[in-house]
């Protein structure tokens, strides 16, 4: 973990594009938990939406998600689990 907060930390400092970031950051927490597929979302309360920031496919970093638009929470499966 302390390998992967430190890659995190540096990759920040190269790149302070916060996209690129949470992408980097998405990917380390995958590999700690053995995932290929992974979201970070963005819950909107005012409106109850979800919204994907960023995307891993298959261990790839992708824009092309089902969430990439705002959907309604309660549409989303995860939800339930969420809350």
């Amino acid at each position: 973990v302390n390998d992967a907060m430190r890659r995190s930390i540096s990759w920040l400092a190269r790149d302070p594009d916060m996209s690129s970031f949470l992408g980097h950051l998405l990917q380390e927490f995958a590999e700690q938990f053995d995932a290929q597929d992974a979201q970070i979302v963005l819950y909107s309360p005012q409106d109850r939406t979800l919204q994907t920031l960023v995307g891993l496919r298959d261990g790839e970093i992708t824009a092309v998600l089902p969430y990439t638009s705002k959907v309604p929470a309660e549409l989303w499966r995860g939800w339930e689990v969420l809350l």
